[in-house]
């Protein structure tokens, strides 16, 4: 299953992807998009919790991650990233956190895969 959990826009401030539930899935991958970034630094973090409560997300320890992100600048843009998660929390999400001198900002977008469902409907195919 593929969801969007960033739309790509320019955005000059933090900005957290809906929760995600990865119930009867193995595997999950973030893929995040950079476009041109002008200004200001975007750091990403795949974040992880119990519940869909907003407040009980906290970003996923780097032991829990397969690979790492790189921070956006206008020295580092125009690039894609994907990390994987082996934690064991139900939800998860992206958030892109913008911090510096933010005047025009930078485009970003992110992607989370579900793959190796353990049950799949007949007819469905598997990501």
């Amino acid at each position: 299953m593929v969801s969007q959990n960033i739309k790509p826009a320019a955005t000059t401030t933090t900005t957290t992807g809906a929760a995600l539930d990865t119930a009867g899935y193995e595997s999950v991958t973030a893929i995040v998009d950079f476009g041109t970034i002008t200004d200001g630094t975007h750091t990403i973090s795949l974040q992880e919790s119990d519940t869909t409560t907003s407040g009980d997300f906290a970003d996923a320890a780097t032991t829990s991650l397969l690979g790492s992100f790189t921070a956006g600048t206008s020295s580092a843009d125009e690039t894609s990233y994907a990390v994987g998660y082996k934690g064991g929390k139900r939800y998860v999400r992206v958030k892109n956190t913008t911090s510096g001198t933010i005047t025009t900002g930078g485009v970003v977008g992110a992607t989370i895969v579900l793959s190796h469902a353990r049950h799949n409907d007949p007819g469905t195919s598997q990501v």
